[in-house]
């Protein structure tokens, strides 16, 4: 639906907004994979998350991230420009819940107390230093944090603090003001990687980049950009899919492709109505064309009203459509279909699209029927449904 919308105003949006409309059909794409692709549970989910999605730029393009302090742990960048580099180091004003110790306050267990200096006269004192210490803590590991992504070049936009107030940018001011002399490369102008320059170059220098050496990443200079000035809307039925749910990935036996195709299809089926959802699925993932559905409904209502196997599809029976049986070892068969119905009587179905292979089949819906009845399932009946063949064979052990 997202497509054939883009496919009516393709020719109306601008160059530079496309890449918004490929990140959404992304986004789009994504969820169909990851949920169902039902319009009114992706609208819910947008309202809730999906707004927030955001444009993932590649790293070797000459743009910037904006991002929170938090949000670089882990990364680095061979810039860094924090724009705010001045936030307060002490707690902002908030509430603590601090225990009296003190009679007769100690008879109630818990206070609410606005955190401010007046605290430290008070007998909530030892709380106050306690909350004030793990403040400090939060807030210069955050500064390490910062400080610690650049690989090249950090630029931190601190301004001389006005009074005396503990702040990042009192700290930074502080720091790069000390009298410590710092060794400087004079024939170059560069200053060794892990110095600071001595305060007088600080003063007649402020505002400037300061470069350190670093070498050169030669495999980030190589990247070569190809722009996609245009993007066009494609119906999914003319386009190529690449098929990859098939393990031998491409293949010329047209039975055999038939045959993964319908145990997939069928394993999303319990009642007669998934039929036409589950085909919506396969159609909105690309696999089969709008041919295909047509065909394949028709083909799958017919199988599944016949006398034989309509109680198999109504509903009245709990359904396990390809779910493991585990047993020693560590092994584990996967019948295609079991059905137990309210007497505890327990109906297994395999589904067959080639020829009959009577000995082999049969030992194997034997083994499954053994396994079940292991399980304390007595009453137990297998049936082989040869598709190809139109042929249901109960198997009675």
């Amino acid at each position: 639906m997202a497509e054939g919308l883009f496919g009516f105003f393709e020719g109306d949006f601008p160059e530079n907004e496309l890449v918004y409309i490929q990140t959404f059909l992304d986004t789009v794409a994504e969820f169909s994979a990851a949920e169902t692709g039902d319009a009114g549970r992706f609208l819910a989910w947008w309202d809730e998350t999906g707004y927030t999605t955001k444009i993932i730029t590649p790293d070797s393009q000459n743009a910037i991230r904006i991002m929170t302090v938090h949000k670089s742990k882990g990364l680095g960048f061979k810039v860094v420009i924090i724009p705010f580099g001045d936030w307060k180091i002490d707690q902002k004003n908030t509430i603590l819940w601090l225990r009296p110790t003190q009679k007769p306050f100690d008879a109630i267990s818990l206070v609410p107390v606005s955190y401010s200096k007046a605290l430290k006269n008070t007998i909530f004192a030892s709380g106050y230093f306690t909350e004030k210490l793990h403040a400090f803590i939060d807030n210069l590991n955050v500064l390490y944090v910062a400080l610690t992504r650049a690989r090249e070049e950090l630029i931190v936009l601190a301004p001389r603090p006005k009074e005396k107030t503990v702040s990042v940018a009192g700290l930074l001011w502080n720091s790069l003001s000390s009298d410590t002399q710092f060794p400087l490369d004079t024939e170059s102008g560069l200053y060794e990687r892990g110095s600071w320059p001595p305060a007088s170059v600080i003063s007649h220098r402020q505002g400037e980049a300061l470069r350190v050496r670093t070498p050169i990443d030669n495999a980030s200079a190589a990247t070569e950009e190809w722009p996609v000035k245009r993007m066009y809307s494609l119906s999914p039925d003319n386009r190529t899919s690449l098929r990859r749910r098939y393990e031998n990935g491409f293949f010329r036996d047209e039975n055999r492709k038939y045959g993964l195709l319908m145990h997939d299809i069928l394993s999303r089926i319990e009642k007669r109505e998934d039929i036409t959802y589950a085909l919506s699925e396969k159609y909105s993932a690309g696999e089969i064309t709008r041919d295909d559905v047509a065909l394949l409904e028709e083909e799958l209502m017919s199988l599944t009203g016949g006398d034989e196997v309509r109680k198999w599809f109504d509903g009245s029976m709990q359904v396990m459509n390809e779910v493991e049986i585990l047993f020693d070892n560590g092994r584990s068969l996967r019948p295609d279909r079991i059905m137990i119905d309210r007497n505890h009587h327990v109906i297994l179905v395999d589904y067959k699209f080639g020829d009959r292979k009577d000995t082999v089949y049969q030992r194997q819906i034997e083994k499954y029927i053994s396994l079940i009845r292991a399980m304390g399932y007595q009453n137990v009946t297998g049936y082989l449904w040869y598709f190809s063949l139109q042929e249901i064979e109960k198997c009675i052990f």
